[in-house]
């Protein structure tokens, strides 16, 4: 069974996005890409679901590869 990671995005330009996360060894474990309208918007992801309880990072990178790194925490299965 998946997971659902919902982001929000505020204030954020048009374009796609790149959603990757990562593990605490920096291995890839999910990626997903996302087209954004502008300004404000939810967007949920599906995650593998052998995914188990951990600290994790999600980069969410544009198409000029300006990234920013979140730490998600997942504590129930």
């Amino acid at each position: 069974m998946g997971r659902k990671l919902t982001i929000d995005f505020n204030n954020v330009v048009a374009g796609k996005y790149s959603i990757s996360i990562t593990n605490v060894l920096g291995q890839k474990v999910s990626e997903s890409t996302i087209t954004h309208t502008g300004e404000n918007g939810t967007h949920i992801i599906n995650v593998d679901g052998s995914i188990g309880k951990g600290d994790y990072n999600v980069v969410i990178r544009d198409v000029n590869k300006k990234e920013q790194v979140l730490k998600l925490i997942i504590n129930d299965l």
